[in-house]
């Protein structure tokens, strides 16, 4: 992931938290999110994942769903659903 930030100018990319979204955009590879649990799948199974409780802003392509979160809701409270 480090050469989209150096060739392709992105913004520094951050590890999500599957349980918590964090402030501004957040991407969810649609097969990470169903296959693997964004990687809780084996060891916290019944884990509730943002993803499933919030609808995506927009969808890019086939396989990535896109969340935007006002990092002002972060400062006042967690973002509603």
């Amino acid at each position: 992931m480090a050469h989209l930030e150096k060739v392709h100018g992105f913004p520094p990319i951050q590890p999500s938290d599957p349980v918590t979204p964090s402030p501004g955009w957040n991407a969810v590879s649609l097969t990470e999110l169903k296959t693997a649990r964004l990687g809780l799948f084996f060891d916290y199974p019944d884990t509730k994942l943002w993803p499933d409780q919030y609808k995506p802003s927009e969808r890019v392509g086939q396989g990535v769903l896109l969340y935007y979160f006002s990092p002002q809701l972060f400062q006042q409270q967690r973002p509603q659903r």
